[in-house]
């Protein structure tokens, strides 16, 4: 099955949060004995599954929860940092910025967004300041079911807009990486388990 070891190789580096060992317990003997004839049928529905081989994911622009214009900005360059960090893992498939920005400022379902974009996964977030302290919340949400899977909040002083641009992308970044791969993870052990189910019956 070509995206579970694309993802499970690429992947790998991220302190083993998605380690094929965790799966295997889970599926059992059509991952251990990778026997092309036993999962020929779970390879086929998964394949059908879905429209992509890699997860696609929408960042949507994070909102501006104060009225001052240079939090506007700051917020706009935190959503293109994010994009720009997460196109550089070749394992994602991210909509581009000019596209996700064609959001900006509606209030639009998820579900439909996955839908036009053909995305599996959106994330979005806010941005609000406080004298000199910065409160960024990010959401990570299935964009199949709406429900969200990883949420985070960061807090920070307010220095150099830059340094903090960076620091604030990088520890997202950080974070969603391995979240989208859990989830992506744990979306073919169940496949998989469903199918070896069936095929007993």
């Amino acid at each position: 099955f070509f995206f579970f070891f694309q993802a499970e190789d690429s992947i790998r580096d991220l302190d083993g949060l998605v380690g094929s060992e965790m799966c295997i317990e889970t599926v059992g003997e059509l991952v251990i004995h990778n026997d092309t004839t036993s999962t020929s049928a779970a390879t086929i529905n998964a394949s059908e599954s879905n429209t992509h081989s890699k997860p696609a994911i929408a960042v949507l622009p994070f909102n501006n929860l104060s009225n001052e214009a240079e939090q506007e900005y700051f917020s706009d360059g935190i959503t293109t940092d994010i994009i720009a960090n997460l196109s550089k893992h070749r394992w994602l498939d991210i909509t581009a910025r000019n596209t996700s920005f064609s959001y900006k400022n509606k209030a639009v379902d998820v579900r439909q967004i996955g839908k036009e974009l053909s995305v599996d996964y959106v994330v979005e977030g806010s941005v609000q300041r406080s004298d000199n302290r910065i409160r960024i919340n990010a959401h990570l949400i299935d964009a199949n079911t709406g429900l969200q899977k990883w949420a985070d909040r960061f807090d920070k002083k307010f220095n150099d807009i830059f340094d903090l641009q960076d620091e604030i992308t990088t520890l997202i970044v950080a974070r969603l990486e391995p979240e989208i791969g859990f989830a992506e993870r744990n979306k073919i052990c169940l496949l998989y388990t469903t199918d070896a189910a069936d095929e007993k019956e």
